[in-house]
């Protein structure tokens, strides 16, 4: 008998370690509550946006208030179709376990492309901000007192809101890429060691 043989023979000999399909359900249903929670930020940074345009409109020139209603547009825009991306783990109405494992995957799937499209909504938020900063700047005539002051303002949301965004969707896409090759890895071990009888039990 061959080494490979033997080192096979040996592998199928082991115990198998059954999928704690408890914890599955528990990660599963933890991620549909992370995934309210982010879709209540969403909702409430649209609104803010709106509020300003509804009730401040007049404390903006004509070229502010362009381009903050374009910036509202394309927030709302941006908002519905992440929550669009998370409602399909809310839509999910999974009843087994292996149901959970794909719901498991497939939120993990949603979750990198939310990271990829954060990031890219990061630097066209950070694009408008210079442009529509740039423009006011030269329409306005700021005196060197009232740039230097702006220019804080500017800074502070950049470094207080764009760049903890753009780390969060980095470490998005690294956490949740790891997670999904770890569930792929399971849901392969599961199906090489013959847990088919425990992958159909429902979970209460």
């Amino acid at each position: 008998m061959s080494d490979n043989q033997s080192l096979e023979k040996l592998w199928q000999q082991q115990p198998t370690k059954e999928p704690d399909f408890k914890a599955l359900e528990s990660r599963f249903k933890a991620m549909r509550r992370k995934q309210w929670f982010y879709i209540g930020l969403d909702v409430a940074s649209c609104v803010v946006l709106i509020i300003i345009l509804i009730f401040f409109p007049q404390k903006m020139n004509t070229l502010q208030l362009a381009f903050m209603s374009l910036m509202t547009v394309f927030c709302v825009g941006s908002a519905a179709y992440i929550t669009w991306l998370r409602s399909s783990t809310l839509r999910n109405t999974v009843s087994d376990t292996r149901a959970y494992l794909q719901g498991l995957k497939h939120q993990c799937s949603i979750n990198i492309k939310i990271g990829h499209y954060t990031r890219i909504v990061v630097w066209i938020t950070l694009a408008f901000l210079l442009t529509l900063f740039v423009m006011t700047a030269v329409v306005q005539d700021w005196d060197t007192k009232k740039a230097i002051w702006k220019t804080a303002v500017l800074f502070a949301f950049i470094l207080g809101i764009l760049w903890p965004a753009r780390i969060w969707a980095n470490r998005q896409i690294t956490k949740y890429s790891d997670e999904l090759e770890k569930l792929t890895l399971l849901e392969q071990s599961i199906n090489e060691n013959g847990s088919s009888a425990y992958t159909q039990t429902t979970l209460k």
